[in-house]
């Protein structure tokens, strides 16, 4: 049946996302379109480094009509615009990235440098030079959208693909993926090209903010070749979330009895 947004996001439906990114002719409904959805990736900082304090950061820029056309001489297709929506075909990104997409998701809009250190220390304990959060930019999103992606994230928790997410007492936003892929490593191990009728191996993906009100924690979880975000990403998640706010929980009792 018929979904609106924050169900689509729920159930991590891909037909929604197909045609709110690529149209569909029957209802004459145009669609976002590929440069609009290059134009809103590269804002999240798709296809350009984060930035984090490390050297070797490696990333691929969003796929553009005219990078499709010089790298295979082939014109974009529609159909590149329907498989680009959900995230799949000439879209690559990774989990760094995406951790900066879903931070930004859960503080409205703020684009931020991720950093390793938070201070350093001398021997003494004392604080010799703090390392101050970086804003790289504002998204120029409009305030009463991301509380409908909000609700969409915490949907899936609660009701729809990650249900396995839910910690007791912590109210957990999150989203699904199952992304296909076929590389040097699973052509060599047989698992594509897939004969006619099959399905290509894909990568499990699960993101997650947590708590919905106050956001202090962002989770990515990545298994090469992993199979369903939902069964096998999302439990992996869990476990650091859990982890996390029941380690919160011992440390407010220990500050209490002090």
């Amino acid at each position: 049946g018929s979904l609106n947004v924050v169900d689509a996001l729920a159930q991590s439906c891909d037909i929604f996302f197909y045609k709110l990114g690529g149209g569909y002719e029957e209802t004459h409904f145009e669609g976002l379109g590929i440069d609009r959805l290059v134009k809103w990736a590269t804002n999240f900082g798709l296809g350009d480094p984060t930035g984090i304090d490390i050297p070797g950061e490696v990333t691929v820029p969003v796929f553009t009509p005219k990078r499709k056309r010089e790298l295979y001489q082939e014109s974009w297709t529609t159909g590149d615009t329907y498989i680009m929506s959900i995230g799949q075909g000439f879209l690559t990104v990774t989990p760094l990235q995406m951790a900066n997409v879903m931070a930004a998701v859960a503080n409205n809009g703020t684009i931020y440098r991720p950093q390793l250190i938070h201070h350093i220390s001398d021997a003494e304990g004392h604080v010799v030079r703090p390392f101050e959060p970086e804003v790289l930019r504002q998204l120029p999103v409009d305030d009463a959208i991301w509380p409908i992606v909000q609700e969409g994230l915490e949907k899936a928790v609660s009701a729809g693909t990650a249900p396995l997410a839910q910690i007791e007492g912590v109210r957990v936003a999150g989203k699904t993926g199952t992304a296909e892929y076929c590389d040097d490593l699973a052509i060599k191990t047989g698992l594509c090209p897939v004969p006619t009728g099959q399905t290509l191996p894909t990568h499990a993906w699960f993101l997650a903010y947590a708590p919905v009100e106050e956001p202090e924690i962002v989770v990515v979880a990545w298994v090469y070749g992993g199979g369903e975000g939902s069964t096998v990403a999302v439990p992996i998640a869990h476990d650091v979330l859990d982890f996390y706010f029941k380690r919160a929980a011992e440390e407010s009792g220990v500050r209490s009895e002090e």
